[in-house]
């Protein structure tokens, strides 16, 4: 189970035609390099803004602009919450395991291997490798340096998947809201998973959205070793292999190509990316397997998961934060002496199952709650200064975002590289939880469509300067 939050082959011949979007179009068709927003895009619509009204940024440039702001934040951490930077599951789970790894004992914690099988390992190999050079007492502001660059990397993946389906103006503003979230500059101080987590979603969707330009088997390659690299940063980002597939299946489905070639074709490609996927988790499901005795990715997880989230008797939170009261521990803890994982979480999700079937109003109303706990403005009982710095600020983002949305919707702009894994993630979080946290791992999605209401703004507010100037 996941801890809880810190308070505060090569392809076949038919891939050598000329290729061909997952819309059924090809690449060579000037209207849809407009729609997906190539580089070489001829100019389009003025309010959305395509490449062609502008060169695109270097990512050198945007990676360096973003840097600085991130490590303004690292910073601000380090001056204004010095003691509270260091999350609570960092402390108590990953400093631990990677304490235990870089004195060379392996993937341990508090002596057990079986609880150091149930952390992502990739954020405990990269703690392991700070504390080789800076020692077991590790000192904050160092992972916040790699924080600030790995978060930076983020921004300029955003920047990229926006201006490909947006253009180049509405990139830039998305990129401009991801960095101007203050949420992100408190983030950035802190040392969680997330840093590594979060990127890696974003690499994710970007090569995503060139599989979706171009689909050939180097890039469904790519999207699917950044899935497992993404799982191994947070298991729960193992649903990016459901959104790839819906991704996929969308374009299939819209597609013109005669005699079924492109549902072949898509399930070509999903074959790549799913075997890339499993070749990333294969080597952690291979040591779990000797730890627990069965293959699998976490012996804490959809089951348990489930059951802390909707299982009877567990109360609902409602202040941001997910460390819900009324947990059956010695009933857990009993089911893991006595039965294998998979029995464990076997028996954990059909007993919440049935809980949930029987107690529909109950069910209903967790979702909501879900849905408030994890999108609500801040953390409950906030001060007014808290409110000024990150409420209200989050407010009108989100409202810049929704706009967005709503401008898409209706120009019928095809990203299905965006929309599907955030309704993904969405549900995810509504059927299992949802806390402020988790939240950042849908907001830089959201401020992709940000860009588009603020790149339509400024074009509707030139115009009518415009023209109050030519008057």
């Amino acid at each position: 189970m996941e801890p809880s939050a810190s308070r505060i082959l090569p392809p076949p011949e038919d891939f050598l035609a000329e290729p061909r979007t997952p819309f059924g179009m090809t690449l060579s068709d000037k209207e849809t390099r407009s729609r997906i927003g190539l580089p070489n895009a001829p100019e389009g619509s003025p309010d959305l803004g395509h490449p062609g009204e502008a060169r695109p940024w270097p990512w050198w440039q945007v990676w360096g602009l973003a840097f600085l702001v991130r490590l303004l934040g690292v910073g601000f951490g380090l001056w204004l919450t010095p003691g509270f930077l260091v999350a609570d599951d960092t402390r108590g789970l990953y400093y631990p395991i990677a304490r235990s790894l870089a004195a060379g004992h392996g993937f341990r914690a508090n002596g057990s291997y079986v609880l150091g099988s149930c952390a992502p390992p990739l954020f405990t190999l990269w703690l392991a490798l700070l504390m080789r050079v800076a020692g077991p007492d590790l000192p904050v502001w160092l992972p916040g340096l790699f924080n600030a660059a790995f978060r930076a990397g983020g921004v300029v993946l955003l920047y990229q998947v926006a201006r490909r389906y947006f253009g180049e103006k509405a990139g830039r503003w998305a990129a401009v809201l991801y960095l101007a979230d203050p949420w992100e500059a408190l983030w950035v101080g802190y040392v969680l998973k997330e840093s590594l987590g979060v990127p890696l979603l974003l690499l994710t969707l970007w090569m995503l959205s060139r599989l979706a330009d171009e689909p050939r088997a180097r890039w469904a390659w790519g999207a699917g070793l950044a899935i497992g690299l993404a799982t191994l940063a947070r298991f729960p980002n193992l649903a990016l292999w459901v959104a790839a597939a819906g991704v996929l299946l969308v374009g299939g489905r819209t597609s013109s190509a005669p005699g079924g070639t492109s549902w072949r074709r898509t399930g070509v490609l999903f074959g790549y990316l799913t075997a890339a996927t499993g070749i990333v988790l294969l080597p952690w499901v291979l040591h779990n397997w000797q730890v627990v005795g069965q293959p699998v990715l976490c012996p804490h997880f959809v089951g348990r998961k489930f059951y802390t989230s909707n299982g009877p008797g567990i109360e609902m939170e409602r202040d941001g934060y997910y460390s819900p009261q009324g947990v059956d521990r010695s009933m857990v803890a009993t089911l893991a002496r006595e039965k294998t994982p998979w029995q464990v979480e076997g028996y954990l999700l059909f007993t919440t199952v049935r809980h949930v079937a029987t107690h529909p109003q109950e069910a209903a109303q967790r979702v909501a709650v879900k849905l408030v706990n994890m999108w609500q403005p801040t953390f409950q009982n906030s001060s007014s200064r808290n409110w000024l710095v990150l409420g209200w600020p989050y407010c009108l983002l989100m409202g810049l975002s929704l706009g967005g949305v709503v401008l898409v919707m209706r120009r019928r702009t095809s990203c299905p590289v965006l929309w599907v894994p955030l309704l993904t993630l969405v549900c995810l979080h509504l059927v299992f939880w949802g806390e402020i946290r988790n939240r950042q791992y849908l907001t830089p999605l959201l401020f992709a469509f940000g860009g588009v209401a603020l790149a339509s703004l400024r074009d509707r507010l030139v115009r009518r300067w415009g023209d109050s100037l030519s008057s």
